[in-house]
């Protein structure tokens, strides 16, 4: 198996971006679920319909769980890039 080495400004630009790409997918679920949970509620209650008002709050629990993912896997990225890379006296400090 050949061996692949990457350079550390590589390694760091590849980490900022998935921090910057989390951040849009996160963004994206608030968007979804702002706009999804008040159709829902506005579609149960329009036809009586309180199967769809009795399932809403597992729906959040849905996009709770997907967002704690997403911000826990963001600030270990974030953590990583720091001590790696963000310390003072690291050149790297002033590539971004």
């Amino acid at each position: 198996m050949k061996k692949i080495t990457i350079s550390p400004e590589n390694e760091y630009k590849a980490l900022r971006d998935e921090v910057l790409k989390s951040w849009g997918t996160q963004y994206s679920f608030i968007s979804t679920k702002m706009a999804i949970v008040p159709a829902l509620v506005g579609f149960g209650i329009h036809n009586h319909n309180n199967l769809l008002i009795i399932i809403i709050p597992y729906f959040e629990l849905i996009f709770v769980l997907m967002w704690k993912q997403s911000q826990y896997y963001r600030t270990k990225v974030s953590v990583f890039i720091e001590f790696k890379y963000e310390h003072e006296g690291s050149r790297l400090l002033l590539c971004h």
